[in-house]
């Protein structure tokens, strides 16, 4: 039975002792960016600072240059592929930005969505432990979870869901989640739900910094990053290494957990980002996504078992942009990788191996046909490939591939904002599906807004699923069919209260 009590229930983080953050600003006389999604639609050639009016009167050759500090504006990405207001967005969605995840003392993405209603978690207990998300009470296989618009479900898990749990927020520039049937925009697996991870970018100018940490349960955490940004040309690297002692999560009820040994933890994450522009018209972008973790824990509850798993997570995307008139054509490869070793495993000494891959391709364009409005099409090459091999058994590999084809439209008149989104998928291991979604939201004004969704979406089995547990007779399980999911919601925000019915 888990400790409740030795340890109270729950996890508890002493505030840092020590803290060393240094900026440094090696260059002041860079010309400003427009580094918004306008850039989308907009040649850099032809953008103008955000922060900077310039007046000037017909009666008199004078200039007048005048700063103002506007208030941020949120946008969203998640609900259709296109940087659009929050505002625009129908959807059902929550923002948590790095500003709020600094403030609140947020280390672990797991804890930021926490604070997000409607998103809950089970979790084995511990940093780095396995977490599965729930959202809307749908359990973790049906939420699409990506980094920087890769995905991050993993194909060789046994439902092809995400975990959460090595994911650190400090290179994380802001986290969106949105909420209900999103397979129109996102295709399979998003039945719940989405959660993009969005890293930062850097700014104007050359800078670094470095911080430290250290907490209870020997927790020790230390974080570097250096950036470099001009007109043309920017890039940013991260670096960010966790380390715990730890403590068991299976010590009997009113036992002290220090006579048992400790489920220790480690995590060194990696993030790179670059982008260049050809000229005013075409960009180049590139991501790389690195974590590499060791975690200890127990199995089958017995607080002093010796079971590790080790994990390495890797995504990557090269991007080209072009920028032309009011479109934005993107062409854009990506993959993810997981190499997951569970140690020890079954207490023989051995080893469990799962490998699982998604490489893809993407190709859309970005039509703003009018002010607030967006038109979103493409289409879209995805595989998946799984490699698993089990205690005193051989080597088992499958893969499958999808084509996919859609469009998302964003429309605002007036105070209606009206979205839409159609999307078809073509699978290889199961029969075509079309979903969609469609939303609609009345602004009374800046804070009062009313907005309603319908939405079809489908989960397909994992490819382990379909293996496992018969690979080991023989016998394989490909008649599994996809689930078909319809959501419905209707909600309301009134300054900070949001409710939302679904």
């Amino acid at each position: 039975m888990k400790n409740l009590k030795g340890f109270r229930g729950k996890y508890f983080s002493l505030a840092a002792i020590l803290a060393l953050n240094a900026t440094l600003s090696l260059a002041s006389d860079v010309q400003s960016v427009v580094d918004t999604e306008k850039q989308l639609y907009t040649p850099k050639a032809e953008a103008s600072s955000e922060t900077t009016d310039v007046l000037e009167e017909s009666s008199a050759p004078v200039v007048v240059i005048s700063k103002k500090i506007k208030e941020k504006k949120s946008e969203v990405y998640t609900a259709s592929k296109s940087l659009v207001s929050a505002t625009n967005v129908t959807d059902n969605v929550s923002i948590i930005t790095s500003e709020e995840l600094s403030l609140k003392g947020i280390t672990t993405v797991v804890d930021a969505l926490n604070t997000i209603p409607g998103v809950s978690f089970a979790s084995n207990g511990g940093l780095g432990k396995s977490t599965a998300v729930m959202m809307q009470g749908m359990s973790n296989q049906y939420t699409l979870v990506m980094v920087d618009g890769v995905r991050y479900n993993d194909p060789s898990a046994l439902l092809g869901d995400a975990d959460l749990s090595h994911l650190l927020v400090g290179d994380i520039e802001r986290i969106e989640v949105i909420k209900g049937a999103q397979s129109g925009v996102w295709g399979a697996d998003a039945a719940a739900g989405v959660i993009n991870i969005i890293t930062k970018n850097p700014q104007v100018g050359t800078h670094g910094t470095a911080g430290v940490e250290f907490g209870s349960y020997g927790r020790r955490s230390a974080n570097t990053s250096i950036s470099h940004k001009t007109d043309t040309f920017d890039v940013m690297l991260s670096v960010q290494r966790v380390t715990e002692d730890g403590f068991t999560t299976y010590a009997p009820r009113g036992e002290n957990i220090d006579q048992y040994e400790n489920d220790g933890y480690r995590n060194t994450t990696v993030n790179l980002k670059a982008r260049y522009w050809i000229d005013a018209y075409n960009r180049i972008e590139a991501g790389y996504h690195d974590i590499n973790s060791l975690s200890s824990y127990d199995d089958f509850g017995f607080p002093n078992s010796s079971q590790h798993s080790d994990a390495h997570i890797q995504s990557g995307y090269l991007t080209y942009k072009y920028f032309t008139s009011n479109h934005a054509i993107e062409t854009t490869l990506s993959q993810s990788s997981f190499h997951r070793k569970e140690l020890n495993a079954s207490y023989t000494g051995d080893l469990n191996d799962y490998q699982g891959k998604v490489p893809s391709i993407e190709l859309k364009d970005t039509w703003k046909y009018y002010d607030n409005s967006a038109l979103v099409f493409g289409t879209s090459y995805e595989k998946r490939e799984l490699t698993y091999t089990a205690i005193g058994d051989s080597e088992k590999a499958h893969n499958e591939h999808s084509k996919a084809l859609y469009m998302n439209n964003t429309n605002k008149v007036g105070n209606v904002i009206l979205t839409e989104a159609l999307r078809y998928d073509s699978f290889s291991a199961f029969d075509d599906k079309v979903t969609g979604k469609i939303g609609a939201k009345y602004l009374f004004s800046d804070q009062f807004n009313i907005y309603t969704n319908y939405g079809t979406a489908y989960k397909s089995p994992s490819m382990f699923e379909m293996i496992y547990p018969w690979a080991s007779y023989g016998i394989s399980n490909f008649d599994l069919k996809p689930e078909n999911i319809k959501s419905f919601n209707i909600g309301l925000q009134y300054a900070g209260f949001n409710m939302n019915i679904f």
